[in-house]
């Protein structure tokens, strides 16, 4: 069910429609942006408040950016392993209907 969350970002307030299950993320994320805006504003001297919030949303989206990257890297890993498991499997497979198949030499009747 989703409510309306009042927020605070450069110091102005916003009401955010969210679902009780993504508050958590919300709230860390107008902290980490309010966050980065102080940051950002005592280590270049910036007052102008839409210049910090477009270099937080460069360096967020930037960090977001390399970890999809990494993820579909990683990703690209598992598919390779699943693949060659899958590949493990049918072999496995073959060999047993292989066994299963000959006929058994200590149960044949002389």
């Amino acid at each position: 069910m989703s409510r309306v969350e009042h927020i605070e970002i450069a110091g102005k307030k916003l009401p955010v429609r969210v679902d009780e299950s993504s508050r958590d993320n919300l709230m860390e994320a107008v902290r980490l942006i309010n966050e980065k805006m102080a940051e950002f504003e005592k280590s270049y001297a910036i007052k102008d408040k839409s210049e910090l919030l477009a270099m937080v949303t460069l360096y967020l989206v930037s960090i977001m950016a390399k970890k999809e990257s990494e993820l579909r890297e990683e990703l690209k890993v598992f598919q390779k392993m699943f693949e060659e498991i899958k590949g493990m499997l049918q072999w496995h497979k073959e060999e047993v209907l292989k066994i299963q198949s000959t006929p058994d030499p200590d149960n044949s009747n002389p």
